[in-house]
């Protein structure tokens, strides 16, 4: 276990060094910190879980550990066994420049009230189960059960791979159930668990949000066509992201009371007075997963885009017509000139003049 000697300065040597691939370049400098913070030398045995630092609030000695995700780019903030923060970047590259240089015990353990509270809650202890001088005795009496379990187990044939096998489900609760080898359906939960602040699932408030729009108009339509026409990395994305919304906000719904938008991201405010920030970074991660998937634009907004394309097109393709009472301006002289026939010839309708 890592241990944090408080008295000791931390001191990392400031010098160049030329590294083969960024891989090398993150366990140098997590190692420099180890050994300046520790004593001691990083442990790389698991590039997925390398520890970065450890220590303990509360009367209980709850742990809080830091992990760095060499392999899925990620440095994860675990309080109580609970991941309370999870820093995912696009590359190695930029967890280097944005999450492993200059490493600092202090910030990579900090952890608010609110969250300490949060997941310093006690698991309810199970209840037992009395255990009765019955416990030896065989579950089913009935001769067939018996002989088919029998049956079952000498077969060669994994019951797993047996499709066409159907039957009862016994029930201590009642009457017999059917039973089929069908699989259940896996967690089609867009959201993976995250934080709940004052009862509202972050992340689904973070869809909502992203679902709502920049905030301009035909905003999404633009961040639309920046995906389509740029390919552009989750990092790219979030630069456009971040000046598209620009600096602002709006009220928010239910217990959100407030939106903030700002250069370092999205501000959830909540009515018992807490917040919880979304960078830029994982705002452009959810909302690349949507144009992934084209469903970032609702059928309304994809209509809207596709007329606007069109209108744009036939602008482009189809020259101004002239017509009687048009006017021109010229842009040397200032000189304005009105149609007043089509015959004839219109001396100003050249690159010199506007319509």
């Amino acid at each position: 276990m890592l241990a944090h000697n408080p008295d000791k300065p931390v001191e990392i040597m400031d010098f160049q060094r030329a590294f083969e691939n960024p891989l090398d370049k993150a366990k140098a400098l997590i190692n420099d910190f180890c050994e300046s913070e520790y004593g001691s030398p990083a442990d790389f045995s698991d590039l997925h879980n390398v520890h970065l630092a450890y220590t303990t609030y509360t009367d209980d000695e709850l742990p809080l550990q830091v992990m760095a995700d060499l392999i899925d780019h990620a440095i994860i903030h675990e309080f109580n066994n609970v991941t309370f923060q999870a820093e995912m970047f696009d590359d190695l590259t930029q967890m280097i420049e944005n999450g492993l240089t200059g490493l600092d015990f202090d910030e990579l353990v900090a952890i608010s009230d609110e969250d300490i509270e949060r997941y310093s809650a006690k698991a309810e202890p199970t209840a037992e189960v009395e255990q009765t001088d019955d416990i030896d005795k065989p579950l089913f009496t009935d001769t067939a059960v018996i002989d088919e379990i029998k049956r079952n187990e000498d077969s060669d044939i994994p019951f797993s791979e047996k499709p066409d096998i159907t039957g009862e489900q016994l029930s201590f609760f009642g009457d017999s159930e059917p039973l089929t080898t069908a699989k259940s359906a896996p967690d089609k939960s867009e959201f993976a668990k995250g934080p709940v602040v004052d009862g509202v699932q972050v992340y689904e408030a973070l869809a909502a949000e992203i679902d709502r729009g920049t905030g301009f108009v035909h905003g999404k339509l633009r961040v639309q066509d920046f995906y389509e026409e740029q390919h552009p990395t989750v990092q790219q994305l979030a630069d456009f992201l971040k000046k598209e919304y620009g600096t602002g906000g709006h009220s928010g719904d239910g217990k959100i009371s407030l939106v903030d938008y700002d250069s370092k991201g999205l501000t959830f405010s909540f009515e018992n007075g807490e917040k919880f920030h979304h960078s830029w970074y994982n705002v452009a991660t959810m909302t690349e997963s949507r144009l992934k998937d084209d469903t970032y634009l609702s059928t309304e907004q994809k209509a809207e885009r596709a007329a606007l394309k069109a209108e744009q097109s036939a602008d482009e393709q189809s020259p101004h017509t002239v017509v009687i009472g048009d006017k021109f301006r010229n842009k040397l002289t200032g000189d304005v000139s009105e149609v007043v026939s089509l015959t004839g010839a219109l001396p100003f309708y050249t690159d010199d003049c506007t319509v």
